[in-house]
């Protein structure tokens, strides 16, 4: 059910996402073969050690092939059937045009670090050595790290230490209900309907 869940948000917010690309350039894009690039954020140091980098991969495929059902609304077969597809395609089978899409999973961290880079904020010349703090829902990613000028006109990155701790805001705010429940039960008995609550 919770991938059910996934998979239709992700598909949601890529149709929002074309649909904007579509109406705001139309005249550069309705004519263009677009070769598509997904790339998807993973709570992880590192997507090398990640159990579930082919997990986030299969659901991003699942909403991609979602997204361009021509049906406007998404029902639980719909969001089956893509995901049973996006299964096929990790297995080798080959895509259809529609389906046809580069499916990237990236530590969140590394994504957020591209981001930068390719903005306008970006100096060249500057000293170029960071510190990104990203605090989420369930995780708290820190990096240390140098841009520096690569090949081609690209840029390489030199990270000196990247970690994630699951110290979210959602996990906090867990945490502190936690420590009011047991200083409830502790201390104001007579209030204990307040912490089972």
């Amino acid at each position: 059910e919770c991938r059910r869940r996934v998979v239709a948000f992700l598909a949601l917010v890529i149709r929002q996402a074309r649909a904007w690309l579509f109406t705001q350039h139309a005249s550069v894009y309705s004519s263009s073969q677009i070769i598509w690039k997904l790339s998807v954020g993973l709570p992880s140091e590192s997507h090398f050690t990640s159990t579930e980098a082919p997990l986030f991969e299969l659901l991003v495929r699942a909403a991609w092939i979602l997204a361009g059902d021509p049906a406007t609304d998404l029902h639980i077969l719909s969001v089956d059937n893509a995901l049973i597809r996006a299964h096929q395609l990790q297995d080798g089978e080959a895509p259809e045009n529609h389906e046809d899409v580069e499916v990237s999973v990236v530590p969140e961290i590394a994504a957020q670090i591209y981001g930068y880079v390719a903005s306008e904020q970006f100096d060249p010349n500057a000293p170029n050595d960071f510190m990104m703090v990203d605090v989420g829902a369930g995780t708290v990613d820190v990096s240390l790290f140098h841009v520096k000028p690569g090949r081609g006109g690209k840029w390489d990155f030199e990270f000196y230490t990247t970690v994630v701790k699951p110290y979210g805001a959602i996990n906090l705010h867990r945490r502190r209900l936690d420590w009011w429940k047991a200083a409830i039960q502790k201390n104001y008995p007579e209030m204990l309907g307040l912490a089972l609550a």
